[in-house]
């Protein structure tokens, strides 16, 4: 065996322990015996249940351009279960697991040349007066439409 395949299988042992562990128990205070099928399907659906949350806790992490997974990107993957996140809020908060945040990005102060070029170039081809005051012009055409029949056009 390769270290790798050693490191799945000692990790494998540990789960259906752990997981026979806990089972055992529960199902020891309700008095009902446990199968070991039951274990071994309980392992099989955490393990594919991690390798789904490993893939989302890493896009969640890169989304929001982290180079670690964080508590956020956790109580990300659950939003969609209300009950599984209220518990995991409460744990997080219980155990001070949350960090001092990260200050904020410095804002740009003013935007860059080409975006107020732009901003202005807007602002003398679409003159607001004409439309706040209700008339509609035909473009390149300065006299206001006098005919409210063809209103409708006017910009056509």
């Amino acid at each position: 065996m390769s270290g790798e395949s050693e490191d799945k299988a000692a990790l494998r042992s540990a789960l259906v322990h752990a997981v026979g562990s806990i089972c055992e128990a529960e199902c020891g205070e309700k008095g009902l015996p446990l199968e070991a099928s039951a274990v071994c399907t309980l392992v099989f659906v955490l393990e594919q249940y991690a390798k789904v949350l490993a893939v989302d806790l890493s896009a969640f992490a890169k989304h929001g351009k982290r180079s670690a997974i964080s508590v956020e990107d956790v109580l990300l993957c659950a939003r969609r279960n209300p009950d599984l996140l209220k518990r995991l809020t409460a744990f997080v908060e219980t155990n001070d697991l949350t960090k001092a945040k990260a200050p904020k990005k410095k804002k740009i102060e003013a935007p860059p040349a080409a975006f107020q070029a732009a901003a202005d170039f807007d602002d003398a081809f679409f003159d607001d007066d004409n439309f706040a005051s209700g008339s509609t012009t035909k473009l390149g055409d300065k006299s206001s439409s006098s005919n409210k029949e063809n209103d409708g056009d006017a910009f056509f």
